[in-house]
């Protein structure tokens, strides 16, 4: 007796004959082979016969699942463990003989019937969430149905408790669906889409009736699930990211047209710089210096220096000195600049203390100070 199947030992290596296989159940009593080479098996859930072509295929392959033949209550046997031994035998006219502790069993392997017959089967209904319909063509199911139920039976007289069935629910399932002999299939939040069910049984002796039974049937979308309603959401997004490009730069063009006379903030020396400053049109042939073309929105040039690199007749026009920038200047950094540009506007007292920080002689830059600054594409002189 053993309650894992049958063991088998081959090359030093262990193989398991059990459920896996194909067996109805694991326990097994006792076994012996008929006069053709079928094994049969005592077992917990009946006597269990398997043919000598599917116990030479297992013996092949160990993990294949065999197709084995099952006696149990439904056809009158009645299994059980007892203390005789042998527990199962065969007699010499090939009759295989089982006992256990309340009958002695008789099985003729040679007159043994078969149903060779297999069963018819059928969809009969499909219920979603609680509404009965008929199977048939092009049947519709409502939009965000959440609840489905496939009935199918199949007829069998010989034992029918013994018939298997397999469905699929094609573009849902990914493989067969096994059930045992349960009749329903469920279903719970299928996506909107086009289905086909297909249903298969076999009745007490494993004949398998392949074509089965099907029925398509179709979910219906929900407003928001349609091709159409995705198609203008991706519109509508893009209209409103298109506004919002039109709002921004309009308002950047509106920032651009503003006088630049009239004071935008309330800082009164950024105010008074501003009404006291006028918009000037540089030459086409004037080009800032490379240290002052870096993408910021504002940056501040000093014109008491000497570079000939600027168009001293332009800056001149401009109410700037005719001195243009000092090559020294150019090379500062952005933040010494800055600090130059506070000290114009009365952040920081005396301008000697910008011509330090960006080492020039204080005289270089006194009392007359100028700034040239851009902002936003304008030049202002102040």
């Amino acid at each position: 007796m053993t309650q894992d199947g049958l063991f088998r030992w081959q090359e030093g290596k262990e193989e398991i004959l059990n459920s896996h296989n194909g067996l109805p159940c694991d326990t097994v009593f006792a076994l012996v082979r008929d006069n053709r080479g079928a094994l049969w098996f005592d077992t917990q859930c009946g006597l269990v016969v398997i043919e000598a072509p599917e116990l030479n295929r297992w013996l092949q392959q160990p993990d294949v699942k065999l197709k084995v033949r099952t006696l149990d209550v439904f056809d009158g046997a009645q299994p059980g463990l007892t203390n005789f031994r042998p527990e199962v035998s065969k007699s010499p006219d090939g009759k295989i003989w089982f006992a256990n502790e309340n009958i002695l069993q008789v099985v003729d392997p040679e007159h043994l019937q078969g149903n060779g017959v297999p069963p018819p089967v059928q969809v009969e209904q499909i219920i979603a969430d609680r509404k009965n319909y008929l199977p048939r063509a092009g049947l519709q199911l409502p939009a965000r149905t959440r609840d489905v139920e496939i009935d199918y039976t199949a007829l069998s007289l010989v034992v029918p408790e013994k018939m298997r069935f397999r469905y699929k629910l094609e573009g849902h399932d990914s493989d067969w669906q096994d059930p045992l002999n349960r009749r329903q299939a469920f279903y719970t939040d299928l996506p909107p889409g086009n289905y086909r069910f297909h249903v298969m049984a076999s009745n007490n002796d494993g004949v398998w009736n392949e074509a089965g039974a099907e029925v398509g049937l179709e979910v219906l979308p929900a407003f928001y699930q349609t091709a159409w309603f995705r198609i203008c959401c991706i519109l509508a997004t893009a209209g409103i990211l298109a506004l919002f490009y039109v709002l921004r730069l309009r308002f950047f063009c509106w920032g651009l047209a503003r006088s630049p006379l009239t004071p935008t903030s309330s800082d009164g020396v950024r105010s008074s710089f501003l009404a006291r400053s006028k918009v000037i049109s540089p030459p086409s042939s004037f080009r800032l210096p490379v240290a002052y073309n870096a993408p910021v929105e504002r940056s501040v040039i000093l014109c008491d220096s000497e570079d000939s690199s600027v168009d001293q007749s332009w800056l001149s026009s401009a109410g700037c000195p005719a001195r243009p920038l000092s090559q020294e200047l150019i090379s500062q950094e952005r933040e010494l600049i800055e600090a130059a540009l506070a000290e114009c506007k009365g952040r920081v007292s005396g301008a000697s203390g910008a011509a330090a920080k960006l080492g020039l002689p204080p005289s270089t830059l006194g009392s007359k100070i100028r700034t040239l600054k851009i902002e936003k594409g304008r030049f202002y002189c102040n």
